[in-house]
Formats: C-alpha cells, structure tokens, sequence
C-alpha cells in the first residue's frame, strides 16, 4: 500500500537538505583546492563553487539506510540496496569532481559495474523496447543482460551531459520520478510509488542549493547518481507493468537521451572530434549564449532563463505521457513531436549565435 506520509517526505526533505548544508559548509573546504571550477569549455559558470551534490546525495542515503534499518532491522531496505549499485558510479565521479583528472574510460566503467551491480541484486533486465524483432532477441538472456548494462549505462551518461545549467538535470529527474508516480499510482504499483516519492523529496533537498543560485553543484558523481537512480526505477516500472509501453519509458527520458545520441553523432561525423570531449553544442549551452549574447542578459539571468526554458519543454512532455500513457500511437508522436521541436529551436537558435565565433561553437 501507499505508506509514504508528510512526516516520511519532510524527515527524507530535511536529511537531504542537511547532507547539502554540510557538504557546502564543511566537507568542501577539505577539497576547495582542488575542486576549482572546470576550465573545459562547457563551463559557463563564473565563481567557484563546490562539486559537492553527488556526495551530500550519497551521505544521505548512507543516513536514510541507518535510520531505515534501526526501524525495521531490515538489511535490504531500499537505501542499502541503492548505497550498493551506486558505490562503483559515485566513486569514479568524485574522484572525477575533486581532480578533474579521472578519464571518461574509467567514469564509463564505473557506470557498468553499477550496471552490473543493479542486475545482480534486482534481478530485473530490459525485456523489450517495442519493437518485436528487437523484444525477440531480448529474450536471449545474454543479450537482455548485455542491453540492459548498455541502457542503464547510457542513461547514466546522458544525465552528466545534461548538467551544465543550474537545476536541469535534477529538475529533469525530478520531472521524470513525478511522470512515473503519478502512472505508478494509476496502475497502483505502490512500491514504485513509493520509492519514487521519497527520491523526490531527497532531490528536491539539494534542488534548493542548486536552483537558482548555484551553491553547490551536482558534480560528476551527482548526475551519475540520478541517471543510475532513474534507469533502475524505470526498469523495475516497466516490469512490473506489462501493459505500460516501452514507448512511454522512452518519452519519460527523451531529453538527456536523445541529447546524448545527437551529440554522440554530431561529434564523430559532422565535428570529427572525440565523442568524450565536452563543447558549447548542446542545446542548453546554446539556449544560455542566446540569452546572454542576443537578450544582453547577465550571466545568471542567462543561466537561470535557459533551463527554465528546457525545463518548461519537458514539464509539457511529461503533462502529454500522463494524458495519454495508455495509448502507445500516441505516445510515439509525442516522442518525435519533441525531437521535432528540439531540432527547429535548435537550428533557429544555433545560427543566431555562430556569428559570434565563439570558441567551442
């Protein structure tokens, strides 16, 4: 049953805000020197600020997990389990955020080895995608285990691609747990429900150091964190609801998915540049020069606008699955609706900007 209270959503809200605080606080002084702000040219933020999210999230469900366990003497209980698979993710992406010398390679084998982590413990592997040629390999063991690794890798992946705004990529996975909660409900798949509520109301603890005024930022750890976090939910959700679409998944993660495969495509065939190197290509670093080249806006207001904007096109996908979730044509004109749209802001907006040369565009 539904057993997530007000007073289990403010205590997971106040321990979350809580971890941050103290990240923020005390935690970061110890790295401070070395944690300085990126130089790579992603990086459109001004001051220092700590990469400190990925760690306030895993201390706290390192502290969720005690709780848990002293009230229910139970080793399993979600916290634990989610302080296992993301052990291997989370430790490549800190040592990432308080260097900044860690490789894509071995933050990419972080990201399978909690893959792999994922499937030993939940014993839950993609099934199917929709497509029948594709759901009949999928039944092979082998190549389900052999996908499934590869999905919950490449969400993972796409959520730190995405984290270059102030709160959109933990809005983005706060919008995405409120999709699936709200479909959980209606199928009554209380455990999704639940599990889904409470990560909201953890989120949503560091969300207010993050947006609008960036105190801490999420970090490499952080955003693959919620990108392991997600994927594993999504892949519980759609198991244990057979008659919910793949599709509907799909339109769930549109956003970090299919900026990571067009930028994975505009890097090796149009840009011929390594696929692992960051630029000012995405769409949010080009919604944030729009408003900060053309809008003459500063560089906070440009920050701030730029992922609202994104923000704003994603609340609509996701207000679009919840009405029409149950109908899989629909769902699937949704989904090349917003890759429709994503390209014509795209290209509108990119050949504003080019004619101020600027490096990494």
């Amino acid at each position: 049953m539904y057993d997530i209270s007000l007073f289990k959503m403010l205590t997971y809200f106040c321990v979350s805000s809580l971890s941050t605080f103290l990240a923020y606080k005390f935690i970061y002084r110890k790295f401070e020197k070395v944690t300085l702000n990126s130089k790579r040219p992603q990086n459109i933020h001004v001051n220092n600020t700590p990469r400190m999210g990925g760690l306030s999230l895993y201390i706290t469900f390192c502290i969720l997990a005690i709780i848990s366990y002293l009230h229910t003497e139970n080793y399993k209980n979600v916290f634990i389990l989610l302080i296992i698979i993301s052990t291997p993710v989370f430790l490549f992406g800190f040592l990432e955020d308080i260097t900044q010398s860690i490789s894509p390679s071995l933050r990419l084998i972080g990201s399978v080895l909690s893959s792999l982590l994922f499937i030993l413990i939940f014993q839950n592997f993609v099934s199917k995608i929709g497509i029948s040629i594709i759901d009949e390999l999928l039944s092979f063991k082998l190549i389900g285990f052999m996908f499934t690794v590869f999905c919950i890798t490449y969400l993972t992946q796409s959520f730190n691609i995405i984290d270059g705004l102030n709160g959109l990529s933990l809005i983005t996975c706060i919008l995405s747990l409120s999709t699936i909660s709200l479909i959980a409900q209606l199928q009554d798949d209380f455990e999704i429900l639940n599990v889904s509520i409470s990560l909201i109301s953890i989120l949503v603890g560091i969300l207010m150091y993050n947006f609008p005024y960036s105190k801490i930022f999420l970090g490499d750890s952080g955003a693959y964190l919620i990108g392991l976090i997600l994927s594993a939910i999504l892949i519980i959700f759609v198991n244990n609801n057979k008659t919910i679409s793949p599709f509907v998944i799909a339109q769930i993660i549109i956003y970090p998915s299919y900026e990571l495969l067009r930028s994975t495509i505009r890097r090796f065939f149009f840009d011929k540049t390594d696929i692992s190197q960051p630029d000012l290509k995405h769409l949010h670093s080009i919604f944030y020069l729009h408003f900060l080249l053309i809008k003459s806006k500063s560089k906070i207001f440009s920050n701030t606008y730029a992922s609202c904007t994104i923000i704003l096109l994603q609340f609509i996908n996701c207000c679009f699955i919840i009405n029409f979730y149950q109908n899989e044509r629909m769902i699937q004109i949704g989904i090349i609706s917003f890759i429709i749209i994503y390209e014509i802001l795209y290209y509108r907006i990119f050949q504003r900007i080019k004619m101020y040369n600027i490096s990494g565009i």
